[in-house]
Parts: C-alpha cells; sequence; structure tokens
C-alpha cells in the first residue's frame, strides 16, 4: 500500500504553502489545522488574504479586483460574466462582497442594476435598512435576470424589520424564479420556523447543490433540524459539514449532542471550538448550558460570565445562568438575569405580575426559564427576530420595542396609505402610535383642504 505524504503540520506550514501558490496542499493543511483548534486563525488570515493579492501572483477575483479599483464599468462586466458562467458560484461571490460591504460607489453607478445592488450593500452596512430595500427594488426590477436580488430583499425584512409574513411572500417568489437557488429554500425554511409554521423543513431532503456548496448546506439544514427539536437528524449533516471544514458546524454539533444529552462528548465537542476561536460566542453558550446539565456550575459561571461580558445581548447565556442561581440558592443573582428576559410586567400564561420591587416566586420564574428552553429548542442564537419566534411559542411577553421606519412604511403599504414626508425622510425612530397621529393629522389637513376647494368652487 502506497503511504500517504504526510501533510502540513500546522497553520504556519499552511500559511506557507498558500503564501507559495500550492492551494491543494495549503487547503489540506487548513482542514487539519482546523481539527487541531485553530479555526480562528484560518478564519483570520483567509479574510486577510481576500483584501489583498496573493503573494504567489495570483489575482483576486477579477470582479473584486475590479471593485477595489473602482473600475466600475469592468466590475459589472465581471458580474455579468460570472452569472453567464455559473450562476450558484457567482450568487456566493456576491452574497460575500455584498455583506463584506462595497463602499464609496457613486450615486452615478445606480444606472446600471449592478449599482444598484452595490449601494444596497453600502446602505445595509450603514444601517439604513430602507435605502437598501429601494436600491434593492429598482435592481431587482430592471430585468427578470436580475430577480435573485430579491432573496436580500427578503433577509432584510426578516432581521431587520421583523416583517415575517412579508419576508416569506418574497422568499417565495424567488424560489419560483430561481429554482438554482438553493439558499431561498433554506432562508424560506427559517422564516417558517419564526412564523411557527407547522412542518418548516418540508422539501430540504430533495435539495441537490454542488459539490462547492456542500459544506454550507448542510450545516444549514443540520442548524434548522436543531431549532425544530430533530436532533439526531442534525447530527449526520453536522458531521459531514465539518468534515468538510465548515467553521459553523462543529459548534452547532456540540449543541445536538447537549439537546441529547451526550454531555461528556458535547463538552469536549466544544472544547476544542472555543480552543480554535475564543470569542464563538454560541459555543461559549452552549458549553456553559452542557456544564449546568452536569452540575459542574463553577464551570458553567465561567463560561456564561464570560458570554456575557463580551455581549449584554446574550440571551441565552441569561437564562442558563439565572438556572444556576436559582440551585445555588442566590435567588437575588438569578432576577438580576431573568429581568433579562422577560420585561417587568403581565407574564401572560404564567400568570405573573411583577411587584414595585420585582419579586418572583422562585418556582414561577424557573418554570418561566425552563419554558424559555424548552419552546427555543435547539436555537441558541440572540438575532432579534429569532428571539421574537420562542419567546411567543413560549408566551412571554414580547419587548416592547420601537418600530423602525422601515416596518411604519410596509404597514402603511398595506393600509394603503401615501406615507407621510415626516416618516420618510426624518431622521427619529417612531412609534406605530407616532405614525397613526402623523396620518390623523396629516388627513385633518388634508380634509381641511377638500373643504376649502370645495367652498371655492361653489363661490
Amino acid at each position: 500500500m502506497k503511504r500517504k505524504t504526510p501533510g502540513p503540520a500546522g497553520l504556519a506550514d499552511a500559511i506557507k504553502l498558500f503564501e507559495q501558490g500550492r492551494f491543494a496542499e495549503a487547503a489540506e493543511g487548513f482542514k487539519n489545522s482546523i481539527r487541531q483548534g485553530e479555526a480562528r486563525g484560518v478564519r483570520e488570515f483567509l479574510e486577510s488574504a481576500a483584501h489583498r493579492p496573493f503573494a504567489s501572483g495570483r489575482p483576486r477575483p477579477p470582479l473584486k479586483e475590479a471593485l477595489d479599483a473602482r473600475d466600475y464599468p469592468k466590475a459589472f462586466k465581471e458580474a455579468e460574466r460570472a452569472f453567464a458562467e455559473d450562476r450558484p458560484l457567482a450568487y456566493r461571490l456576491l452574497r460575500d462582497l455584498w455583506l463584506e460591504g462595497v463602499f464609496d460607489i457613486p450615486p452615478a453607478q445606480a444606472r446600471s442594476p449592478w449599482g444598484c445592488f452595490f449601494l444596497s450593500s453600502e446602505a445595509w452596512k450603514h444601517g439604513h435598512t430602507l435605502d437598501a430595500l429601494r436600491w434593492l427594488q429598482k435592481a431587482s426590477t430592471a430585468s427578470p435576470r436580475f430577480f435573485w436580488m430579491r432573496y436580500f430583499i427578503a433577509e432584510l425584512l426578516m432581521r431587520r424589520a421583523d416583517l415575517f409574513a412579508m419576508a416569506r411572500a418574497e422568499i417565495d417568489q424567488v424560489i419560483k424564479a430561481c429554482p438554482w437557488l438553493w439558499e431561498a429554500r433554506c432562508l424560506r425554511a427559517e422564516i417558517l420556523w419564526t412564523l411557527g409554521v407547522a412542518g418548516p423543513l418540508k422539501g430540504l431532503a430533495d435539495i441537490k447543490v454542488s459539490k462547492n456548496s456542500q459544506s454550507s448546506f448542510l450545516a444549514w439544514r443540520g442548524a434548522l433540524n436543531m431549532w425544530t427539536g430533530r436532533y439526531a437528524q442534525a447530527l449526520p449533516d453536522l458531521d459531514a459539514s465539518a468534515a468538510l471544514s465548515n467553521p459553523d458546524a462543529p459548534c452547532w454539533r456540540g449543541g445536538a449532542r447537549v439537546m441529547l444529552g451526550r454531555l461528556d462528548e458535547a463538552v469536549k465537542d466544544l472544547t476544542v471550538v472555543l480552543n480554535g476561536d475564543p470569542h464563538d460566542h454560541e459555543a461559549r453558550i452552549w458549553r456553559g448550558e452542557a456544564y449546568r446539565r452536569l452540575g459542574l456550575y463553577k464551570e458553567s459561571l465561567a463560561d456564561l460570565n464570560d458570554a456575557i461580558t463580551r455581549s449584554e445581548d446574550a440571551v441565552w447565556a441569561y437564562v442558563n445562568r439565572a438556572l444556576v442561581h436559582l440551585e445555588l440558592g442566590d435567588k437575588a443573582s438569578a432576577m438580576h438575569d431573568f429581568i433579562r428576559l422577560a420585561p417587568p410586567r403581565d407574564l401572560g400564561e404564567a400568570g405573573v405580575k411583577y411587584d414595585d420591587d420585582w419579586s418572583l416566586d422562585e418556582r414561577r420564574m424557573r418554570a418561566v426559564l425552563d419554558r424559555a428552553l424548552k419552546s427555543a429548542l435547539g436555537c441558541r442564537r440572540s438575532d432579534p427576530h429569532l428571539n421574537l419566534a420562542w419567546m411567543r411559542h413560549a408566551g412571554i411577553p414580547l419587548p416592547a420595542r420601537p418600530t423602525p421606519q422601515v416596518r411604519l412604511l410596509y404597514w402603511l403599504q398595506e393600509q394603503k396609505v401615501p406615507a407621510p414626508p415626516e416618516l420618510v425622510f426624518g431622521t427619529d425612530i417612531l412609534t406605530e402610535d407616532a405614525a397613526k397621529d402623523v396620518l390623523s393629522r396629516r388627513g385633518a389637513t388634508s380634509a381641511a383642504k377638500a373643504r376649502a376647494t370645495s367652498r371655492k368652487s361653489r363661490a
């Protein structure tokens, strides 16, 4: 039997091979490095390499190179060429560029649908959701071949505006017009899960993707299986995705093992992930939960405290830490964490109302926390749109949040009312009540003008 040639010993060797242009060998080295817990180092190097020419002289993708050189006509031609050759591959390149943010595109480039697409990226990165939606609307309606861009409209409606039904309608159209875009099927499943629709994963088992897409698709499908409580079904997908070096799959695989009660295996998995990337927020929460379930409260608090220090929005760190405090008999600390989960008001199904000092019966507090975990199933992400889903299922009051302008504008559209200028061009975040007040004042002014015009015509 022929002996295999030893691969690169570590990340430094893999980087050296990469710089020499020996990309196939470097790829094997990066895979080995990830298995050895150096996922963060691999990710940081590849992200930095994406912003410079390779040392071997191999150029970046022509589209990226043209954008960096601000040669927009050439960039748009390269985008057209890439789509003509391989639509799924071109989509992934463009999605990466869009998420990274393409900045300083002159408004004059809006004459091209590609210019509008990249302008929407800049608007999104700056937090201007409405502007991003407008650019995407203009780009995607220029020609049927640009309809795939509406995928980003659906994603923004879901993630930035909490308009789930509208996002579902958008993504259904994308699936029908662009059957080659498997990501649209997965996004639809996520939207359906958020809406609480039964059977959100229907049809995902039949999706066929290219070899280049296997890693991402299997990881996403595995995560969706976890969110619906299908932990045993999630493991094969996550195992296969991890073997293909997907950076997210090992964390989610550890989470699946937590939910299956395979806690020692889960801790080992998640420790490898965190050794490679100490900043993996979700992996730290999962390991903190595994330690809590094992009764290792000191270790659990260390992980959960670290997660909260890194992000105050770590909902699941607060939930798990509150349960640890209850186990340790520290009701005051448990209450401090509990109020980050639910606001101090009526708890609906629990029939609980806080007193002025926010005191709460320990048994009822534990019941609410347990119900939150049960409702979320295998989801430990802290995305606001996902929080709305499990909080609704758990019977926990949804947090009172200001309504972004984009939601108001679409709400007005549903009401078939023209949007008042102060909503379109104002800088403040207005509530729905404030919007109704604006409408009523505008309606009263319009009615007064109509009466005045009527009197003049009679005169």
